[in-house]
């Protein structure tokens, strides 16, 4: 029986890049976005050791705040000890970092 601590459930961030001056006003240029991360899931276990890596560009720092709840997503879900992070309030959140944390890659180590 596995024992899940951290659920990210099809977990989307999208940035809309700002507009030019002169397509702000001639309401000119199609609407685009970044994916900066589309649809990803995965589930940590209790005492599992988690790493995520891919080529610059790839979303993992994204991934990251995101699952720390540093930038809101677009969509998707992410459940510790059962609880929905999404939702949670200013006091519950402070609670809910002090049990989670990222580590940041040393590029000069």
């Amino acid at each position: 029986m596995s024992d899940i601590i951290l659920s990210v459930q099809h977990l989307k961030k999208y940035f809309e890049p700002h507009q030019t001056f002169t397509q702000s006003i001639t309401g000119g240029g199609q609407k685009k976005v970044i994916k900066a991360v589309d649809d990803i899931s995965f589930d940590i276990e209790r005492g599992e050791i988690f790493g995520l890596i891919g080529e610059s560009g790839s979303g993992k720092t994204t991934t990251g705040k995101l699952v720390m709840k540093l930038i809101e997503a677009t969509s998707g879900k992410i459940i510790f000890n059962g609880e929905d992070v999404t939702v949670l309030n200013k006091e519950m959140l402070q609670e809910y970092r002090k049990k989670v944390q990222m580590i940041f890659q040393d590029p000069y180590a």
